[in-house]
């Protein structure tokens, strides 16, 4: 679904959240920078039966994130 990271500064996470009834979500993102700056690459609902596989790779390209959030 995406190819997330950045070249230094990072804290990169891939998070499965369930809160009572409501969908579970699936979110990549990371905090960029000495700033903390926020980066999103994905954020969607998972339905029962998704099978969610993360990979840890060094990666020439990465995708550009979906959005960034920076701190002043």
């Amino acid at each position: 679904m995406c190819v997330a990271g950045f070249s230094n500064n990072v804290s990169l996470g891939a998070t499965v959240g369930f809160v009572n009834d409501l969908p579970c979500e699936l979110s990549v993102a990371a905090s960029v920078g000495p700033n903390g700056d926020f980066a999103k690459w994905l954020d969607r609902d998972l339905n029962i039966g998704d099978e969610i596989t993360v990979k840890v790779v060094l990666a020439d390209q990465v995708d550009e994130p979906k959005s960034l959030q920076t701190k002043k």
